[in-house]
């Protein structure tokens, strides 16, 4: 929901170029702060274009801003897109798992690889188990732990928050492009502190859905994202493989 116009953004893409349309000047809106939010043109947009809407719960500064304007107000501000899904982070003595609640609530655990397992460069850095998001979103991030506080860090995205047992906290992280970003438990937690990597691995959309349905299956679900045509396929090569 909403609730104010700088946390809305509607955009005009021809194909040839994309401009941000102004309040009022160029569209109206019905509908602040509820589940239904209506935008309407003040002229038809051409054949062929989009319109696009951001919609957020608060803003940035565009990237490049110089240090000096980000102080006076003096940057270009773009709307931080509203989380379409959230990561439960819970850590442990000396692991992590991961929720996705949005997903079917399934959990995964995250140890770090033996030393024998991983590459020189990531010994001590990469996982078992990767974190494994979708690209170009905003993700919420909840953190806990089950014993004493650790702490989630990502150093790419200046993210260090605690996780404390009996209390939850919040941040959000967002990737434009995709890869695996490495971090570490950043509060001291015991003797194996040291052990307790952070791997989040950003894909594509169709890819994140695909091991969200991989994920689903192990824990005895079913696909959330598979399409009809994919299960008929599937069926009629399972009805081959019988005859």
């Amino acid at each position: 929901m909403v609730a104010r116009r700088d946390h809305l953004q509607v955009m005009l893409d021809t194909g040839a170029e994309r401009r941000t349309l102004k309040y009022k000047t160029d569209y109206t809106v019905d509908g602040w702060g509820e589940p239904d939010l209506v935008v309407s043109l003040n002229e038809p947009a051409p054949v062929g274009a989009s319109v696009i809407l951001r919609g957020g719960r608060s803003t940035q500064n565009v990237a490049g801003c110089p240090m000096a304007k980000r102080y006076f107000d003096g940057c270009e501000k773009e709307v931080v897109l509203a989380p379409t899904m959230t990561l439960k982070v819970t850590g442990r003595q000396w692991n992590w798992s991961y929720g996705y609640p949005d997903y079917g609530d399934f959990e995964i655990f995250s140890n770090m690889l033996p030393e024998e397992e991983a590459s020189e460069e990531l010994y001590r850095f990469e996982v078992d188990n990767r974190v494994i998001l979708p690209v170009g979103e905003t993700i919420r991030v909840t953190t806990t732990a089950s014993d004493v506080i650790h702490s989630w860090a990502l150093p790419n995205f200046a993210v260090k928050i605690d996780a404390v047992p009996g209390r939850i906290n919040e941040t959000w992280i967002r990737a434009e492009q995709e890869g695996v970003y490495y971090g570490q438990c950043s509060e001291i937690c015991g003797v194996n502190h040291a052990f307790m990597p952070i791997a989040v691995e950003f894909v594509s959309r169709p890819a994140f859905e695909a091991w969200i349905d991989g994920q689903r299956s192990l824990a005895g679900l079913d696909p959330m994202f598979e399409t009809d045509s994919v299960k008929l396929a599937q069926a009629d090569d399972a009805g081959a493989a019988a005859e």
